[in-house]
């Protein structure tokens, strides 16, 4: 940090380096860097960086702080901070948003980087974690073993820190070391941020040279959102309206009854909905085996592997198996489930294979009605001939209007793309990462 202007700059350095887990950085160092964020997270004042980049931010998205702190407080117990990754995105201020990032990048590292979460978490760590290291998102992952134990306090901090982390790799730790080497290979030009890293993985999680280690990892980042559709990020915002439209009872549910509802109502959700539904089967199917608790997504599928495709290889072999034999699957949740992954892996979906498969079957059809015209053409009389002349002009006359319309109805789609894209430009000026179109 050689050249870094104090006032905080030599503090967000050392929080930069160590964020970014780099070896040249003591573990003296690195414990006092944990021990002074802790200590900021529970007064932003206590962080001179933050106290001179983010004043303007804190008063306009946290406005409970431009009073003094609760009476018998002397700090605002980490709410500032809080408030502040809550509306992330909203701050205006490039190095404040830079530093509230490096503070959550270091609590989802270690826990005791956040005073708020150690201190609401401290009981739970203490029954259910006693032995385990500091570091790594480690304790973050024992909290979540034994999420259904945990106490109201403590479960909604895990869960607001797995929300975050399904958003972004760069704060799910126990992801950037369980999985460096394979974002490192297949996903190194992809930024964090809208589940773009864990996308690139899930997609890639097939190939040759994809770690164990990290097939775990995901199975059990997949389990989680099979239980609870908002741990998965693209999967909460593709589907959300359709949840609340066809399963609102099972919303608020752990069990996975969301997730399930909306793949027994997949003909009738939204085209991006069944998209994400599918990717998630095809990845369940990629992943399966891999850990006992990765089944939850498709055990309805178990009898008939055993069945049918005892011995296939997970993954593309495993799908196409199914649904070849798709007739003889006697659960129906299961080939429901199939139907999506096969869709996914194919890129095509169901009735556009059908409606080529009948086009294919109407092509003798269609060859043998034009031997019929030539045949007709050439022992025709003059009459007739002239009679046929001018019917084919009548359908080229047809066929040129219904061209126009088509050409007509395509131009109108295109500047309705390049206004929504217009819009969607001025939106992310003002802030906005993403646009829904239903509720805006």
């Amino acid at each position: 940090c050689s050249g870094v202007p104090h006032a905080g700059g030599v503090l967000a350095c050392l929080q930069r380096h160590v964020a970014d887990k780099d070896p040249e950085v003591s573990s003296r160092c690195r414990h006092a860097i944990i021990s002074r964020t802790a200590a900021a997270s529970q007064d932003y004042r206590l962080n001179p960086f933050m106290r001179k980049h983010c004043a303007s931010d804190i008063s306009q998205l946290c406005s409970f702080a431009n009073l003094p702190p609760e009476p018998g407080h002397v700090t605002y117990q980490g709410k500032v901070i809080h408030c502040l990754r809550k509306h992330r995105d909203e701050v205006r201020n490039p190095q404040c948003r830079e530093a509230v990032t490096l503070d959550a990048r270091l609590a989802s590292q270690n826990i005791k980087a956040d005073r708020r979460a150690a201190l609401l978490c401290r009981r739970d760590l203490a029954k259910h974690c006693p032995s385990v290291r500091p570091g790594s998102g480690r304790m973050y992952e024992c909290l979540a073993e034994h999420d259904a134990d945990l106490r109201p306090s403590c479960l909604a901090v895990l869960r607001e820190q797995q929300v975050e982390a399904s958003r972004s790799a760069q704060y799910d730790a126990p992801l950037q070391s369980q999985c460096s080497a394979e974002i490192a290979d297949f996903c190194a030009d992809v930024r964090p941020g809208q589940a773009a890293v864990m996308a690139c993985l899930r997609e890639h999680v097939s190939k040759r040279g994809f770690g164990p280690r990290c097939k775990v990892t995901l199975a059990k980042r997949l389990s989680r959102a099979t239980q609870h559709m908002r741990l998965d990020y693209r999967l909460n915002l593709a589907c959300k309206g359709d949840a609340r439209e066809r399963c609102a009872h099972t919303l608020g549910r752990s069990t996975g009854d969301t997730v399930t509802c909306l793949i027994d109502e997949q003909r009738s959700v939204s085209s991006m909905c069944r998209a994400q539904l599918g990717q998630l089967a095809h990845v369940g199917f990629a992943l399966y085996g891999t850990v006992r608790s990765e089944k939850a997504l498709i055990r309805a599928c178990d009898a008939d592997v055993q069945a049918h495709c005892y011995g296939k290889r997970p993954g593309q072999e495993l799908v196409g198996c199914l649904a070849q034999r798709a007739a003889q699957i006697a659960d129906e949740r299961c080939r429901a489930i199939v139907e999506l992954a096969y869709d996914d892996a194919t890129a095509m979906p169901r009735d556009s294979l059908e409606g080529l498969q009948s086009a294919l079957q109407q092509l003798p059809t269609m060859q043998n009605k034009l031997n019929d015209l030539s045949n007709a053409m050439h022992s025709a009389s003059p009459e007739s001939y002239e009679q046929l002349l001018r019917s084919m002009e009548a359908n080229r006359a047809l066929v040129s209007t219904t061209l126009l319309a088509a050409f007509v109805v395509i131009a109108l789609g295109l500047c309705c793309g390049a206004l929504y894209c217009v819009r969607e430009a001025h939106l992310r000026t003002k802030g906005y990462t993403y646009f829904v179109p239903k509720t805006g």
